[in-house]
């Protein structure tokens, strides 16, 4: 009985450590300012997968933009690179539902690779996640900037009080 107990035991971790994810790198940006760029070098890291969270906080709801790129640089050696970045991929999740995507792009080759995304985000907690390859012959290399500008609530207010009035104006009208 003993055995049977501590060979379930034995089973149930090996599974949990098998559907674990592990990130390469985990960090925090600081978008205090409304701006935060990140870059990354996997140096002397060739066919090298790795995966990077980004986690960010923001208070009120927001415009969001992020632009992401990989960068190539060749070597003297024809064909060759000396960093690149295959199956670049930028993700971004609310911590509230990290099973639905809000945003997901990737490219595929190992020449400059450009992500961008902008939208409007509520307040809350999101994380993005930076995945790929390294080609080059060196490793790989990319850079994330993240950009948050706060949406007043007056200029919303302000809006919806103009189309009430334009609503208004033309209703007389008519």
């Amino acid at each position: 009985m003993k055995k049977s107990v501590f060979l379930v035991c034995c089973l149930l971790s090996l599974c949990s450590t098998c559907f674990a994810v592990t990130f390469t790198s985990e960090s925090t940006l600081n978008l205090s300012d409304g701006y935060e760029e990140i870059q990354k070098t996997y140096f002397n890291q060739f066919n090298y997968s790795f995966l990077d969270k980004y986690n960010f906080s923001i208070s009120g709801t927001n415009n969001v933009q992020s632009y992401s790129s990989s960068w190539t640089i060749e070597s003297l050696i024809e064909g060759y690179n000396l960093l690149a970045i295959n199956n670049f991929s930028v993700s971004l999740f609310n911590t509230l539902n990290p099973n639905k995507e809000i945003f997901q792009d990737t490219s595929t080759g190992p020449q400059d690779n450009i992500i961008e995304y902008a939208g409007t985000l509520a307040s809350g907690s999101y994380y993005f996640l930076v995945s790929g390859v390294t080609s080059g012959l060196s490793g790989g290399a990319y850079s994330l900037e993240v950009k948050a500008v706060p949406i007043p609530a007056v200029s919303i207010l302000l809006g919806a009080g103009l189309l009430g009035i334009v609503g208004i104006r033309r209703r007389q009208t008519i």
